[in-house]
């Protein structure tokens, strides 16, 4: 593992995408225009969710995190290895003195800069909403509630649920030849796997009995009720339990690691094959 990550040297770029995004001359012009813009939109959300603080429930800042994770991680990644290919600079990596494994680990950090401030800029928000409905009286809020601890599950379970899509865009990349390809390719998986699969499965309920449920069950936009609020009845059909929870952070932690490994050989193969053809 130590080549991997404090052994690897492509981990330097990691590094690098933090000190471009706090150097100087990317807080003038125009850039510094959007960070602002984007910094006053944020404190008027903080300010909001802040005012109405007893009338929001936690999980729904969840649900929004992981519908911006959903949005954000294929945006960053599906250039990582398609890019470099397409503007012929994976040759030049490819001969570097760096195994196939240490670009795909090195690359899938990288990219996850932006994604883990974004998850930070939510997520401590979220945290401090958790704290204050958890530190008010009882009766106001449902006895129920599992509070702290199904917050940190849930949030547990969107990590390794942004990590799983991150796996599956940087495989995506890897065996696409063009950026646009590897994000239109991306999309389309992630469309399949979360609304279409979905659709059918629940289309097909009453035929396909426990496997039809299994599969909507898995929909990581139902578990995550499960994750922080525990079993409960929702709907037509029931919101995963606390086993169906624990599978799907399971499946999502297969996942990645499957999917980086994927990527990792295909990357060996363009590196036999001459990368950039």
């Amino acid at each position: 593992m130590k080549h991997l990550f404090a052994g690897n040297p492509m981990m330097a770029e990691v590094l690098r995408e933090k000190n471009k995004a706090l150097a100087p001359e990317s807080w003038r012009g125009g850039q510094l225009a959007a960070r602002i813009l984007l910094g006053v939109f944020y404190l008027l959300g903080l300010a909001l969710v802040l005012n109405n603080i007893q009338y929001i429930e936690p999980v729904i800042l969840l649900y929004v995190l992981m519908g911006v994770q959903t949005l954000l991680i294929p945006a960053v990644l599906h250039a990582t290895i398609a890019g470099e290919r397409e503007k012929r600079s994976l040759d030049m990596l490819l001969v570097a003195p760096v195994t196939a494994s240490q670009i795909v680990i090195g690359k899938f950090s990288r990219a996850l800069v932006p994604v883990v401030a974004l998850s930070l800029a939510i997520g401590l928000p979220t945290l401090a909403v958790e704290l204050a409905r958890s530190a008010d009286g009882a009766e106001r809020y449902d006895l129920n509630r599992p509070g702290m601890l199904g917050f940190m599950i849930a949030s547990l379970f969107c990590l390794l649920f942004a990590m799983a899509i991150g796996g599956l865009t940087m495989w995506i990349s890897s065996k696409t030849r063009t950026a646009s390809a590897a994000m239109m390719s991306t999309i389309g998986a992630l469309f399949l796997l979360l609304i279409v699969v979905p659709a059918i499965a629940a289309t097909m309920s009453y035929g396909a009995g426990d496997f039809a449920d299994f599969v909507i069950e898995m929909n990581p936009f139902i578990s995550l009720y499960s994750a922080y609020m525990g079993p409960s009845e929702q709907g037509a059909f029931s919101v995963s339990s606390g086993e169906y929870t624990l599978l799907a952070m399971i499946l999502y932690a297969v996942c990645t690691v499957v999917t980086l490994w994927l990527a990792t050989n295909n990357v060996h193969k363009l590196a036999r094959t001459g990368g950039s053809q």
